[in-house]
């Protein structure tokens, strides 16, 4: 009788090796797939990565292109009131004949011509305050556009890893 328990004890562990087996390699496949899963997941997150980085480099380098071409146009918008100015100076105003130290000539605005000439003044003042302004803006807009990066890098990394 030992022999017979012995024997039924044995093909009960070869049965029991047997599911164990079985369910072993039904697992694997689940266990590749999860891991594929998570490479793809991997990939889709350095194509992300690379998209996001690519779109912060084409942001920057359209920004510092972009600035010659707005200062350039601030200059030729200067030109263009400077002369209209000078010559409202020279058709308007009257010449006060002494000069200053510094040889500088001065004007006489008649009562007529002030509100005329405050605007030409006042466009001139507009475009100097712009040709200062314009390269802090440009800088802001940098660091602006910086702060989205960083904000698309973090968000993409806890959607691909939460």
């Amino acid at each position: 009788m030992a022999n017979k328990e012995l024997l039924d004890a044995i093909n009960k562990k070869k049965q029991e090796l047997e599911k164990e087996k079985i369910t072993t390699s039904t697992k694997k496949p689940k266990i590749e797939e999860e891991k594929l899963l998570s490479n793809d997941k991997l990939v889709k997150s350095e194509s992300e990565f690379h998209h996001i980085l690519s779109t912060y480099i084409n942001k920057l380098d359209s920004l510092r292109n972009s600035l010659p071409i707005v200062m350039e146009s601030i200059g030729d918008e200067y030109k263009t009131v400077k002369k209209k100015y000078d010559s409202f100076i020279d058709e308007k105003l009257e010449k006060i004949d002494k000069t200053t130290e510094d040889e500088v000539q001065q004007y006489s605005v008649p009562i007529k011509y002030i509100k005329e000439y405050d605007r030409q003044k006042q466009k001139i003042d507009h475009i100097f305050i712009a040709f200062d302004l314009l390269p802090k803006n440009f800088l802001v807009s940098y660091v602006s556009q910086y702060d989205s990066f960083l904000g698309e890098i973090i968000k993409s990394l806890l959607l691909s890893h939460p």
